[in-house]
C-alpha cells in the first residue's frame, strides 16, 4: 500500500468540506482515537452537516445518518482503541483546532465522546426541529 502523503490530506474528492479544516475528522478517526467503523461515521456525519450543504434536507439527511449509527453504536459498543481520557483530550484539540463548528457540533461532539447517547440523540432531535422549521441556530 502506498504510503500516505502530507498534500493527501489537502486533497479531497466531491466539495471541499473536509479540507478547510486545520485538523480533519480522518485524523481524529483513525489517527488519535484509532475509532471504530461505526463511531467514525457519526463524526463524519456531525462534522460535515452544515458544511458540504447550506440547504435544510441536506442537513437534516446527514443528522438522521448520525442517529442512524448511534443505534449501531448502542448495540456494538465498539467506540474507540484509546483510553476515555485520551479520546477526551483529542476531541477537545480536535474541537478547537476547528473553528468553523457551531454551538450544536460542539455540545454534540463533547456528549459523543463522553458516552452519552442519549444526550447526543436529543441535541440532534432539537437540531433537525429548528431545520425544519427553518430557523437555523
Amino acid at each position: 500500500m502506498e504510503e500516505l502523503k502530507t498534500n493527501d490530506m489537502e486533497y479531497q474528492i466531491g466539495g471541499s468540506h473536509y479540507r478547510q479544516s486545520a485538523y480533519q475528522p480522518i485524523e481524529l478517526i483513525e489517527d488519535k482515537l484509532q475509532a471504530s467503523f461505526v463511531f467514525g461515521n457519526i463524526v463524519k456525519y456531525l462534522f460535515r452537516y452544515n458544511s458540504k450543504s447550506d440547504t435544510a434536507p441536506d442537513q437534516i439527511k446527514d443528522l438522521r445518518k448520525v442517529l442512524h449509527y448511534v443505534k449501531f453504536l448502542q448495540h456494538f459498543q465498539n467506540w474507540f482503541a484509546v483510553s476515555d481520557r485520551e479520546a477526551i483530550e483529542e476531541m477537545h484539540r480536535f474541537l478547537s483546532g476547528n473553528e468553523q463548528l457551531n454551538k450544536f457540533q460542539i455540545l454534540a461532539f463533547q456528549s459523543l465522546v463522553r458516552r452519552d447517547l442519549s444526550l447526543l440523540c436529543a441535541i440532534i432531535d432539537k437540531e433537525i426541529k429548528t431545520l425544519s422549521y427553518g430557523s437555523h441556530s
